[in-house]
């Protein structure tokens, strides 16, 4: 339980956390974080553009300074962390659950985290 609470802190802190260093760029597009959110890429005066290779490939080479901005410290370090917590509590809050179902109960709880890899690995499509 302390791990499911500890995870859960964790993915919430970083997910503001991520949302406060994009505000802090210039570039609209940045700040809308748009490579995650949605499927236009926000110019200067409203105007939008689809998101796709060459409007993204244009929107790189236009505006490189925000683009580095964007990678990082915004997808690298903090999404990434942030995906890796909340993936963790997911986990956690899994096998939490999973304590209350009675014929699961009787499982230990590392069957529940070493399932999902092994079914993955011998899966007759990889």
């Amino acid at each position: 339980m302390r791990a499911l609470a500890v995870s859960a802190a964790i993915a919430l802190l970083l997910y503001l956390a991520v949302s406060y260093v994009a505000s802090r760029c210039d570039d609209e597009a940045v700040k809308a974080r748009f490579v995650e959110h949605a499927d236009v890429i926000p110019g200067p005066n409203g105007t939008q553009s689809a998101l796709n290779f060459e409007n993204l490939k244009h929107w790189i080479e236009t505006n490189p300074h925000s683009a580095r901005f964007y990678a990082r410290p915004v997808l690298l370090p903090f999404d990434f962390l942030f995906l890796f917590a909340f993936g963790a509590t997911l986990a956690f809050g899994s096998v939490f659950a999973a304590r209350y179902v009675s014929w699961v109960a009787a499982v230990p709880p590392w069957v529940w985290w070493i399932i999902p890899w092994k079914m993955r690995r011998w899966s007759p499509s990889s």
